[in-house]
């Protein structure tokens, strides 16, 4: 009866270590669930207020050209020459923050990854474009540094990455706000995916054409 008793009591003792073991084991699986969902919760406001700056630019852009009646085909070269003296900038921490959101859902991934792309090659020929305008200007001279050919071609490129880029912004940052900072994330995630709107279906579309 001794022996058995003992036995009883060093069961008791293993079952309550086990039990505190796995109670602390979810404790710590809580408090990490948490601190990632506050990381990216930062993340995405982050994000957000760029993307939320690039759309605001591009409608900006838009109305001032319509209320200026500037012609089609030489509306390349006003918006190039616009976003040479103001554009909007992705923050030096946005790279980071969207390595950060990516893995939340495959769809926002793709949209934040082409944004990056599609605004780098936006800098690049805005830089080439800068440059010209540069030195026609030391040089005071209206003989153009490049062809004008080479010019219209990286002003069409700008234009049609400008407003690509700000349809990509758009979709992403209505991703965000469902998908990350919304109150129940996991039920936008299953209504998008069974149920989307017409916008998400838009957004989708975008991806897979790479056109508006």
């Amino acid at each position: 009866m001794q022996d058995f008793i003992c036995f009883l009591d060093q069961w008791q003792t293993l079952l309550g270590a086990v039990a505190g073991g796995f109670f602390a084991l979810g404790a710590a699986l809580v408090v990490a669930r948490d601190a990632r969902r506050r990381e990216e919760s930062s993340a995405a406001m982050l994000i957000i207020g760029n993307l939320a700056e690039f759309r605001a630019a591009g409608e900006n852009l838009r109305r001032l050209a319509a209320e200026q009646n500037i012609p089609e085909d030489e509306y390349s070269m006003w918006l190039s020459q616009h976003l040479i003296w103001k554009r909007p900038t992705l923050s030096s921490l946005f790279e980071a923050s969207m390595i950060r959101v990516m893995p939340i859902h495959v769809t926002i991934a793709a949209h934040l990854s082409l944004l990056k792309t599609i605004y780098d090659n936006i800098e690049t020929h805005t830089a080439r474009l800068e440059h010209d305008f540069e030195l026609l200007r030391q040089l005071d001279t209206k003989t153009l540094p490049r062809s004008s050919q080479e010019m219209e071609s990286d002003a069409r490129l700008i234009a049609s990455g400008f407003q690509l880029a700000g349809r990509h912004a758009s979709c992403a940052e209505v991703m965000l706000s469902k998908f990350v900072l919304g109150s129940f994330p996991a039920w936008h995630k299953i209504k998008s995916k069974f149920f989307p709107t017409t916008e998400e279906k838009q957004c989708s579309q975008l991806i897979k054409t790479g056109r508006i």
